[in-house]
């Protein structure tokens, strides 16, 4: 399907306001995630448009490397598409299943340290632009690879 510019690919998640799309722009070669929200289901629920707007609002304000990048807002008649960096490693719980599955063990310290130190970086953040996350869960915090390298083999260390 295509939205302007933008592709979008395949769904790889939904998230309360909507699905969300892997998605590419016309003559780049990067991939982007597309939060794809359906109009009609906010006319009706006032507080909901308001928790829209209000992630709208903050992806808009933030900047920190702990936290996913806003690109861009599109909307036609019936979506609207808030356009973000794309995280190749899924969600954390992806990554944890996975880890599983190839080592048969839990995380080392080493690594648990390494995840929280960035997650309690990005809440610290915002925390201190006065903004409340109100659901940090395992499939809230993405993985992002550095490379196709590490994506194989499930290092995120770097």
């Amino acid at each position: 399907m295509m939205v302007d510019d933008i592709t979008l690919i395949k769904e790889i998640g939904e998230g309360l306001f909507g699905k969300v799309y892997l998605a590419s722009k016309k003559g780049e070669n990067t991939y982007y995630s597309v939060k794809m929200v359906d109009k009609s289901k906010y006319k009706k629920d006032k507080q909901d448009l308001e928790y829209l707007n209000n992630e709208i609002n903050i992806l808009l304000d933030v900047n920190h490397p702990n936290i996913l990048k806003f690109n861009e807002l599109k909307e036609n008649l019936k979506n609207i598409y808030i356009i973000t960096e794309y995280y190749n490693g899924g969600t954390l719980q992806n990554f944890m299943e996975k880890y599983l599955e190839r080592f048969n063990k839990a995380f080392s310290e080493e690594i648990v340290q390494y995840i929280m130190r960035q997650i309690i970086e990005g809440v610290k953040y915002l925390h201190n632009k006065k903004i409340i996350h109100r659901s940090i869960c395992l499939d809230n915090i993405m993985i992002n690879y550095e490379d196709e390298n590490d994506l194989i083999n499930n290092n995120i260390m770097k």
